[in-house]
């Protein structure tokens, strides 16, 4: 695996991590929101593992930055030797960073219950990714 696939797959783990230790903290506050963006961060480090052990690109020519979440998601749903993502992953993908982005850029009101809900499908779904794309075990990353 490249040295930078490397070091971003470790840095998306940890974000991982930290979204299910910050989901099962004893007390709320900011409970919901640091689950949200820490899950976010993962996902987006792991698309940008996944474009490079695959042999794509995360900087445009001449940028000083890599791609954002929603390019990572289209060249991971759309350019045929980089393709790993599924529709309805992506789909997952999307409904947990807009949910992000409304906790960290305004207001969420979401219940315990959906919460629960969006966490465990990002969880399943990093799994599944971590095993298509790297063939690696959640279990041994935790």
């Amino acid at each position: 695996m490249k040295r930078e696939a490397k070091l971003l797959l470790n840095k998306a783990c940890d974000s991982l991590v930290l979204a299910i230790e910050l989901f099962n903290r004893p007390h709320d506050r900011g409970r919901v929101s640091s689950t949200l963006i820490m899950l976010d961060h993962g996902f987006e480090m792991l698309m940008k593992a996944a474009i490079l052990h695959r042999g794509g690109r995360i900087r445009e020519k001449r940028a000083k930055q890599t791609i954002g979440f929603d390019a990572c998601v289209r060249r991971s749903l759309s350019d045929g030797a980089i393709r790993y993502l599924s529709e309805e992953q992506a789909l997952v993908l999307q409904t947990i960073n807009g949910l992000r982005d409304a906790a960290q850029h305004h207001l969420l009101d979401i219940s315990e219950a959906q919460l629960y809900v969006h966490v465990q499908s990002g969880v399943t779904l990093f799994r599944d990714l971590l095993m298509s794309v790297f063939k690696q075990e959640l279990v041994t990353r935790l």
